[in-house]
């Protein structure tokens, strides 16, 4: 009696929630880990290191800087745990180790994943990221050089992350669904919102080791409730119900079959649809990376402001790009299942917003003179506009091959990750001499330019069509795909 209570219990409330809002939701989770792990460093580094003088703001400011905000002066920065005498060279060592470990895994990530499946990737990748931010406290007192090996080890077992995340997509988001999946691909800006005010918070109440060992063994909690209630496909779920893994497969006929094809590089690599979505994915990261990194730079450099004192006015473009992101979400989904337009229109007139309207908003920037309201205002649009982003570069890779859409956003990411590490050398370069209003309107010029030329280049040429490379040639192009997939490249 009451085993047979608790298993219709058990019944209802897997009928309540859905298996594949479970991955979404769990999927959504990986991203705030995974961002949570890479920016708890960019927090701390302001406790464990001596502050660096930025660039003086432009005269034309000064004056306003000086009369509007008198707070942001250099001051001492408080006793919050140890801090060592890096100069500045270090001390961005320290903080772009990640970038350079992320970029070395980025592609092989997805061959990963769709070797051993993105459930399995996942797991050990964070767990891993979890247990090696343990360490980076008890590294520091050593020296800097194990504390950037570590570093770099961390951006090493973050890179796979995304694209494990498309390939497990593939076999569990619907076609008609799958902007909300690629919607939980925004944990990372969620967990930026939260992250950045929290963990001053507990660094400055608790000192920054702890914000490590905070950060590190909820990565390494998480993953066990991952293991658990996340599984590779529909058919590997031991608690799905048979209704919704019917669903799935129906929905999902014709994109993935129980042969797995052999990655086609060859056929991939001369393929003109797969190298303009690579060129939209590089304009938006690069636009991406920019606005998330260098404006408040500008605005410190040049405005006199520091848009970090306020928590809630450095959250609010994070907060745009993941509320305009749901929306575009819906508003996507709404237009696919009432057959109110197509795949390929959908995402060639969202790419005005994901690239047009940013670009443009940042090549505005450049002509607000000194007016760090008008500043933020532009940056909050142009982030929620590129919420959009979800609809078009994001997703496209599954409507050109969803068999390898792990594969091709691993390729995609690389270059992404590539035109983030550009932002800061161009910047670098123009701002050598000077670090005043016309160096930085040339700066948000070019990034503005970038962003609307691979928008352009997007809706021009672009395609939502599924590549014939998608299905294999010959029989002998195919692996048996019970459990994990199998990947062979053939050249």
């Amino acid at each position: 009696m009451v085993e047979a209570a608790a298993q219709t219990a058990r019944r209802r409330c897997r009928d309540a929630v859905p298996a594949r809002l479970v991955v979404a939701v769990m999927a959504f989770l990986a991203c705030w880990i995974n961002y949570m792990l890479r920016i708890n460093m960019t927090v701390a580094i302001i406790a464990m290191a001596p502050p660096v003088e930025s660039a003086q703001s432009d005269p034309a400011c000064a004056p306003l800087a000086a009369s509007g905000n008198t707070s942001t002066s250099i001051s001492a920065v408080p006793d919050l745990g140890p801090r060592y005498d890096w100069g500045p060279d270090v001390t961005y060592a320290v903080l772009g180790a990640y970038f350079w470990g992320n970029l070395l895994t980025c592609l092989p990530g997805g061959l990963l994943a769709d070797r051993m499946g993105g459930r399995r990737v996942v797991l050990w990748t964070t767990l891993a990221s979890g247990l090696l931010t343990l360490l980076l406290p008890a590294l520091a007192q050593l020296h800097w050089a194990p504390l950037v090996a570590c570093r770099l080890l961390v951006g090493f077992c973050g890179g796979p992350c995304w694209p494990s995340l498309h390939s497990l997509f593939s076999k569990w988001a619907p076609p008609e669904e799958k902007s909300k999946f690629i919607w939980s691909l925004f944990g990372g800006v969620f967990s930026t919102i939260v992250m950045l005010p929290l963990g001053g918070a507990v660094v400055q109440s608790l000192g920054w080791p702890a914000f490590f060992y905070g950060t590190g063994s909820l990565a390494v909690l998480w993953c066990g409730y991952w293991w658990y209630l996340v599984h590779d496909s529909p058919h590997q779920h031991p608690r799905i119900s048979p209704e919704e893994r019917d669903y799935i497969t129906r929905a999902l006929a014709g994109a993935t079959g129980g042969k797995r094809p052999r990655f086609p590089a060859r056929r991939v690599l001369t393929s003109l649809p797969f190298w303009v979505l690579v060129g939209a994915h590089f304009g938006n990261l690069c636009g991406l990376f920019f606005l998330q990194s260098m404006a408040p730079k500008y605005m410190s450099d040049v405005l006199g402001f520091d848009i970090e004192q306020s928590a809630g006015l450095a959250s609010l473009p994070y907060v745009a790009r993941l509320l305009f992101g749901l929306g575009f979400s819906y508003v996507s989904d709404w237009l696919l299942s009432s057959h109110r337009a197509n795949t390929w229109t959908v995402r060639r007139w969202f790419t005005v917003s994901s690239h047009l309207v940013p670009g443009a908003l940042l090549a505005a920037m450049g002509f607000t003179g000194c007016d760090p309201a008008l500043s933020v205002a532009l940056l909050t649009l142009a982030l929620g506009a590129n919420g959009a982003s979800t609809i078009t570069n994001l997703v496209n890779q599954h409507d050109l091959a969803p068999n390898f859409a792990g594969d091709l956003y691993g390729i995609m990411n690389t270059f992404g990750t590539l035109a983030g590490g550009l932002s800061p050398v161009l910047v670098s370069f123009i701002t050598r001499e000077k670090s005043g209003l016309q160096e930085w309107r040339l700066i948000m010029g070019v990034v503005g330019a970038v962003y609307c030329v691979t928008g352009l280049q997007f809706m021009l040429l672009g395609t939502a069509d599924r590549q014939p490379w998608n299905e294999p040639q010959h029989p002998e192009e195919t692996t048996e795909s019970q459990g994990p997939a199998v990947l062979t490249t053939k050249m």
